[in-house]
């Protein structure tokens, strides 16, 4: 029975989890809880750990294992947030879809909801972990999110990227939603899987 999933990308200090659940909540597509499946992975194989530490294994391929050991568990479509921030290149995103579509996986679209106000963001992050701002917290933020955005930019002159905004950790905000809401109403009858 063929599928279809979302790949969500999200800018640092917002949350994959929020978004995800929200576009679940429209579709009914499962989300792939990524990163306690990589973290379960890592901690149940202490070398493979420190292969990934010294450069012998990709993130990106514990990545692929993790997801396609996943969607043989369930027959919904899925949500595939990109936590954390896996995809180094375009190349590892053009053998990841065919995997899937091997699976009868198929790509409905691809998110990439942007941060628009990292001050914000961390700030928030810091009350609800109830701890300080570290030294280079903002510098570290604003360069995965430009680093994020080259990686985007790579990835969006192959697949079609729908960008959207978030100013908040804490919640979904209302422009978000709006925003979600729309593209799944434009796309629900008029998707084009690839």
């Amino acid at each position: 029975m063929k599928r279809n999933y979302h790949i969500v990308y999200v800018d640092p200090f917002i949350s994959a989890t929020k978004i995800s659940a929200y576009i679940s909540s429209k579709t009914n597509f499962e989300t792939v809880a990524v990163g306690h499946l990589f973290m379960s992975k890592i901690t149940a194989n202490s070398g493979l750990d420190s292969q990934i530490k010294a450069g012998k294994i990709p993130y990106y391929s514990v990545f692929e294992e993790v997801i396609l050991e996943e969607i043989k568990k369930t027959e919904k479509g899925l949500i595939i947030p990109d936590y954390p921030r896996f995809l180094d290149s375009l190349s590892d995103l053009d053998k990841f879809i065919p995997k899937l579509r091997e699976n009868d996986l198929l790509l409905s679209s691809i998110l990439y909801i942007q941060n628009s106000d990292i001050q914000k963001t961390i700030d928030e992050s810091a009350r609800l972990r109830q701890k300080n701002i570290l030294p280079g917290t903002i510098e570290n933020a604003i360069k995965g999110q430009l680093m994020q955005s080259e990686i985007i930019k790579l990835v969006s002159s192959k697949y079609k990227v729908n960008y959207l905004k978030s100013n908040t950790l804490i919640e979904v905000p209302e422009e978000t939603k709006l925003q979600i809401d729309q593209y799944l109403h434009v796309n629900q009858d008029n998707s084009q899987p690839q």
